[in-house]
């Protein structure tokens, strides 16, 4: 699985990535991590850490076995977190 996060616009704090619950890394703008998981119901999470604090994004996927999945996190203009498949 690779997690990929934008730029957006201009948010300087690091994200906290987490498979299940469990913290996997920190990731910063235009950064990405690949993170090797066993297949299964997984939520995907994202929040911000630091002084730009905006919340949590979670997504649900079913990973499946020698599957590759994408996914990017980005902010609003108004600093709201999110997370979501892309294919790029």
């Amino acid at each position: 699985m690779t997690i990929k996060r934008d730029d957006s616009f201009g948010m300087p704090c690091p994200t906290r990535v987490f498979i299940d619950g469990a913290p996997v890394a920190d990731v910063y703008k235009t950064e990405k991590i690949v993170i090797f998981v066993k297949h299964g119901d997984r939520i995907i999470s994202a929040r911000s850490i630091g002084v730009c604090g905006t919340g949590i994004a979670e997504v649900r996927t079913n990973f499946k076995a020698d599957e590759k999945m994408t996914f990017r996190i980005g902010y609003s203009k108004n600093g709201e977190i999110n997370i979501a498949p892309t294919a790029f």
